[in-house]
């Protein structure tokens, strides 16, 4: 049986300093995981807006310029010459259903223009 007690006193700091330092790695390495997290996640949000910007442009871009060719047409069907002014754009051919519209829309106007051409001959 043990007579003796052995009392050590050690200031709260000091015993304490390696369970601080412990703690603080720990917050240090969760605000790191945090701010990580965050600018990746903000940097996905804008990669994935400009992605659907390209992409929205990619459709509506033909789109908007055969719409722009139609409404030239319309604003000339009470002129004389209904095909005077019209130019098509042969860049907007593209190997989609877009690019099909494009390429009907293209017949059309040069069927109108030949016919035009064939009755003033």
């Amino acid at each position: 049986m043990d007579k003796y007690l052995l009392l050590i006193f050690v200031p709260r700091k000091e015993a304490l300093a390696a369970v601080n330092k412990i703690d603080s790695d720990i917050v240090s390495t969760q605000t790191r995981v945090v701010l990580t997290t965050v600018l990746f996640s903000i940097g996905t949000i804008v990669g994935v807006l400009l992605i659907g910007l390209w992409i929205s442009n990619i459709i509506a871009r033909p789109v908007q310029k055969l719409t722009n060719l139609a409404n030239q047409i319309t604003r000339n069907a009470t002129k004389k010459d209904l095909l005077e002014g019209i130019t098509f754009d042969a860049t907007l051919t593209q190997d989609d259903e877009i690019g099909d519209l494009t390429r009907s829309f293209s017949n059309l106007v040069e069927t109108l223009k030949k016919e035009k051409e064939a009755k003033e001959s």
